[in-house]
């Protein structure tokens, strides 16, 4: 923790958050964290498998926000589908983010100029964390809090 240790101490100036808010949303976020890297190294091995590089699949990491769209892609890419039959099955992946932002809209509403961030940076992982599991620290705003969650 000494190597964290000096920047959470600090007071996030950007978005005033403290260091007991970014603590807590740390610990909240372990999960998904962990989550994120196992289904992203076998995301990497998939790409390879089918003769991709790890710059591929940084690349797709990157400008893919939906992991099970990457791993579709996987497919898309090996079965050489037509680009409207890529952009119709990205959607029909994606369609479900709508029903996540639709149960958050009003918590997002209340936090300002983030809400914008938040909207685009939700996953399935996010909701849960987000929906209330965690304590708001009084020194943080809520729009903070949130983000952090997110981050």
């Amino acid at each position: 923790m000494t190597l964290f240790g000096n920047f959470i101490e600090m007071k996030h100036a950007s978005s005033g958050m403290t260091a007991q808010a970014w603590r807590a949303a740390f610990v909240v976020s372990l999960p998904a964290l962990m989550g994120y890297t196992t289904m992203g190294a076998a995301f990497g091995i998939l790409l390879n498998r089918i003769g991709y590089g790890p710059w591929w699949a940084l690349f797709m990491c990157v400008t893919i926000l939906s992991g099970s769209l990457q791993f579709a892609a996987v497919g898309m890419i090996a079965g050489s589908m037509s680009l409207a039959e890529t952009a119709v099955m990205s959607l029909l992946i994606n369609i479900r983010y709508s029903v996540y932002g639709l149960a958050l809209i009003e918590a997002f509403r209340k936090c300002g100029w983030k809400r914008f961030y938040m909207i685009f940076a939700l996953t399935e992982s996010n909701p849960s964390p987000g929906a209330g599991a965690v304590t708001t620290p009084r020194s943080a705003s809520e729009g903070s809090a949130y983000l952090a969650r997110l981050k």
